[in-house]
């Protein structure tokens, strides 16, 4: 066999990568662009596909490939327990590998986690993610991707480039690559396609990078996938930060764009003429690999290629980070650590920890002291009382899209019965019991045996009730009671499927009222009708004629019934929440925080000193009248295969909660900005800024023990901030207690507070634990609007302990060293998009410059600059265009105008005209400019002349 060098290990990596970049054609690695890399066979380079699901462990649709299906992500962060993530990881990683060795053609560059900043709750994939702060979404997701990669960055050999190592030196290889989604602003799904998420520079390093900062420089994450969404108006897998933030400052190795971005650039987003120029920019900024379709990839390569958009080298850059981490995975080496050994899916250990997890993430929002259930509370002269498991998600264990196939699901009902006998027990789901009727022969639906829809029934029975599913008002399910399957469509419908769980949810009925009558559209939009032989069946749109139109007739009222057996038992267990594949998903954000509207009506019915809320849900809920109604209130998010043992266990204290709300609950959606404002500092957005008083703030959580906090001290070191607090359990239960450390600096505009670090510790009861953080200085850092860049400043910082972000215990202050104060001088170029604060005007982005300028609509609006001396000087010089027609700046300060100047007509946005206007007195402090008329300023230079 021909010698290659690069399948020989001995050799360097980046030897190795230049040796296969040399042997393979231009062709060859043009296909190589996409997310599927096209086979070489002279050379023995396999297909290989990039991209494996990995959000809550390995995720794969065939029902075959069984895995451990973990909590969703938002139920993980409440755990705040940076071991168990790890523990999480290293368990994925292994089943990733384990499915990799039966099909070596991808899967081990993974896709997650999802580290995207929650700043609103109302965002359909809000189940993804790690909630609302940086610090927790950046510390949980770095330990989850040392577990998944089976080494952190701290691993590799020291100041040397991973190009200029071998792949059998420690932490070299890699036993799967994660990739953060989604690199950034990305927390809409309204206009995701097309969308732009206006945000400050400021913002974008303080908030939004700042999650993705740990996983990359110390954690085990080598890539990202650039959202959707354009940032500051240039799409995310062109955002220049790709390249100068994430891969020449954090070193970061890989990019690749969401699953048809690329494309999108073109036909949504119409930022590009060509795809070719798409794939230019894309290359150039960062982005490496297209996850699109490959031909036209590879056709958009071509195009540029030959038109001289991009050069060979482009190319050999971006594919040889790809094979880079290829050959990190052990791909072209015969043999290595990963190679031989093989660990089977659902394991007993990995069921262990699942367990784990599941108990932790159950967070005890209210207890007035129901809980926890004991003999004594469940038994009145040794007779014991009956227990009513109640609500939608009593006796279901959902999964969400972002979920793998799990060898069991155990839902609350289950878990009850495997411990009470059935005459303790009572269950009822509490959905409406209904029957459909067609205006136009007046027949019932009706179920055959084979499962066929046909509205052929004059009366009802089994064959024609059906329980109604209302998740939200926009949208109904009709399951059959007669064979327990959901009504679903197929060109005409039938009552076939199982649970809705595609990625089109063809059980969708949308209803509309029409006088007495309802018609609906399909989950399509088509018009849902009655056909010649009965049968229920789709059709364009049309008017609600009599084959439209049906009345939806009420056999049993689920409330009606719930209230019966409430009140023949002596505990009520309801568990509400969502459908995480319907209402609020990828592709759909929330309308309302509300619950839907039949679970708060049942709610509110029953007996309040009976009853346990037990809310299962994908994200938060405004339940301000539920919570003052019930006893008790507990959240889990839809947590996997252990769900309902983790709820029987916390309901009777087996488990003591410890789990934190990761995101602000808020009272109403009215609280919320709107889902596209992605500035929380001007929209007061987030537990940092929000200046009203939430439901339940971040960091809350009850627990069944009690915490003192005392004796905390504060030392600033050369490179980090040594805390040490003491917590007491004054409580008679062991407990865990989940310790939040938070800071203010006096340097900052405002004194608000910032979670920097946390930790979840054990302690038995009557016990202190004296506990010792080591904050890494940099999560001290604030961006400079005067130097560009991010900086700890000198000053008096403030640091707080405390059991939330509400309950602070303790506080220290400490006197760090740091950057000084800076300030603009004369004669230095500051650009626009540094600054201040702007008034009606937003973020543009400039493919000449590569960088964002400041632009204004026909109002005009201002842009503000502080920190201004510039002493003695007499004009300024200001990069500015009007492409619509001339406008007009002002230099505004402290109130007065002291300079203007008309901006003449310009070819485009950014065709900057050098505009000089002389001062009448030279500025300081807060410089302000007015702009007049649709206008756009990129830079600026105070001047004084000799």
């Amino acid at each position: 066999m021909e010698y290659m060098k690069f399948r020989d290990k001995s050799l360097t990596i980046g030897e190795r990568i230049d040796d296969l970049l040399g042997r393979l054609t231009v062709d060859e690695k043009i296909n190589m662009l996409s997310s599927v890399q096209c086979e070489v066979p002279r050379l023995g380079v396999g297909k290989w596909t990039i991209g494996c699901e990995a959000a809550r462990g390995f995720v794969s649709k065939d029902p075959n490939e069984v895995s451990t299906v973990f909590p969703q992500p938002i139920g993980m962060a409440s755990t705040f327990d940076k071991e168990l993530m790890r523990k999480i990881g290293e368990i994925a990683g292994d089943e990733t590998r384990h499915y990799y060795k039966q099909d070596p053609t991808g899967r081990l560059m993974l896709w997650g986690p999802t580290v995207d900043m929650e700043r609103n709750p109302l965002w359909g994939r809000t189940e993804e993610a790690y909630g609302e702060d940086p610090c927790l979404a950046g510390e949980m997701s770095k330990e989850y991707t040392i577990g998944l990669a089976g080494a952190a960055h701290s691993e590799e050999p020291a100041d040397k480039d991973i190009r200029d190592c071998r792949t059998d030196e420690s932490g070299v290889l890699l036993k799967t690559l994660p990739t953060l989604k989604h690199f950034c602003a990305n927390n809409n799904e309204k206009d995701r396609m097309c969308g732009n998420s206006d945000v400050t520079v400021k913002l974008l390093h303080e908030y939004y990078y700042r999650a993705f900062k740990p996983a990359l420089t110390e954690g085990g994450a080598h890539a990202v996938m650039a959202a959707y969404n354009k940032i500051g108006g240039v799409p995310g897998d062109m955002n220049p930060d790709m390249q100068h933030v994430l891969k020449d400052e954090w070193k970061m190795d890989l990019a690749v764009s969401d699953g048809g971005a690329f494309s999108q650039n073109y036909l949504e987003h119409g930022y590009t003429n060509s795809h070719a120029e798409s794939l230019a920019l894309c290359i150039k900024n960062g982005t490496d690999t297209m996850t699109d379709d490959g031909r036209m990839v590879a056709a958009a390569a071509r195009d540029a290629l030959n038109k001289g958009l991009i050069s060979e080298n482009d190319i050999n850059k971006a594919v040889g980070n790809v094979l880079l981490g290829r050959f990190r995975l052990g791909e072209f080496d015969d043999r290595h650590k990963y190679s031989d050994t093989d660990t089977l899916p659902d394991s007993e250990y990995a069921r262990t920890i699942n367990r784990q997890a599941a108990y932790e993430q159950i967070c005890l929002l209210k207890n007035n002291g129901i809980l926890p259930l004991t003999s004594e509370k469940l038994s009145v002269s040794g007779e014991k009382r009956k227990i009513l498991i109640a609500g939608p998600i009593a006796d279901e264990n959902y999964r969400d899209w972002y979920t793998g196939v799990a060898s069991y699901a155990i839902s609350v009902r289950k878990a009850f019965e495997m411990h009470f006998d059935k005459e303790a027990l009572s269950f009822d789901n509490g959905y409406d019991y209904v029957a459909v009727k067609s205006k136009a022969n007046g027949k019932y639906m009706s179920v055959s045996d084979d499962g066929k829809i046909n509205f052929s029934a004059d009366k009802i029975t089994e064959r024609e009730l059906f329980e109604l599913h209302k998740w939200d008002k926009s949208v109904y399910n009709f399951k059959s009671l007669f064979n327990g399957k959901y009504v679903t469509e197929n060109g005409t419908y039938s009552a076939s499927s199982e649970t809705p769980y595609e990625w089109f949810i063809k059980e969708w009925f949308k209803p509309h009222e029409y006088g007495e009558y309802v018609y609906f559209e399909s989950w399509h939009d088509d018009s849902v009708y009655v056909n010649e032989n009965g049968e229920l069946a789709v059709k364009p749109t049309c008017r609600p004629s009599e084959n439209r139109l049906f009345t939806i007739e009420t056999v049993s009222r689920g409330t009606e019934r719930l209230h019966a057996l409430a009140h023949k038992s002596d505990i009520v267990i309801y568990c509400a929440g969502n459908h995480p594949m319907q209402v609020a998903r990828e592709c759909y954000d929330r309308e309302t925080l509300a619950l839907p509207s039949h679970q708060h009506e049942q709610i509110m019915s029953l007996p309040s000193e009976k009853l346990v809320l037990m809310l299962i849900s994908s994200y938060p809920y405004a339940i301000v009248s539920e919570s003052k109604h019930a006893s008790a209130v507990i959240y889990s998010s839809h947590c996997g295969a252990e769900m309902g043992n983790a709820v029987y266990s916390t309901i009777f204290g087996e488990n003591n909660p410890a789990a934190r709300c990761p995101i602000t609950w808020y009272r109403s959606e009215h609280e919320l900005p709107d889902i596209k404002e992605y500035d929380i500092i001007t929209s007061r957005s987030t537990y940092m800024y929000y200046d009203g008083e939430p439901l339940y703030p971040f960091g809350f959580g009850l627990s069944y023990s009690s915490f003192e906090y005392s004796d905390l001290t504060v030392n600033a070191l050369d490179d980090c901030i040594k805390i040490s607090v003491n917590v007491k359990n004054t409580s008679d239960t062991d407990g865990d207690e989940v310790v939040q450390i938070y800071f203010s600096a006096d340097t900052a505009p405002e004194r608000i507070s910032k979670l920097c670090g946390f930790e979840r510790v054990t302690i038995k009861a009557g016990e202190t634990a004296k506990l010792s953080l080591e904050i890494p200085k940099e999560r001290l850092e604030a961006y400079s609007t005067v130097n560009g860049r991010m900086e700890i400043f000198s000053g008096k910082y403030t640091f707080m302990a405390g059991a939330s972000s509400k309950d602070i215990r303790c506080t220290a202050d400490v006197m760090i060293s740091g950057a000084e104060a800076s300030f603009r001088k004369c004669g230095e170029t500051f650009y626009c998009k540094n600054n201040d604060s702007i008034f009606r005007g937003s973020l543009g982005f400039s493919n000449a410059k590569n960088d964002w300028y400041v632009k204004f609509g026909d109002w005009g609006g201002n842009v503000s600059f502080e920190s201004c001396q510039f002493d003695g000087a007499d004009h300024m010089i200001v990069y500015a265009s009007a492409p619509c027609s001339t406008a007009r700046i002002e230099i505004i300060c402290n109130g007065s105008c002291i300079g203007s100047a008309e901006i003449p007509p310009s070819a485009s946005w950014d065709d900057f005209h050098e505009i000089k206007i002389p001062l009448e007195k030279a500025p300081d402090n807060t410089v302000e400019f007015n702009l007049q008329g649709m206008s756009a300023v990129y830079s600026f230079m105070a001047m004084k002349d000799e």
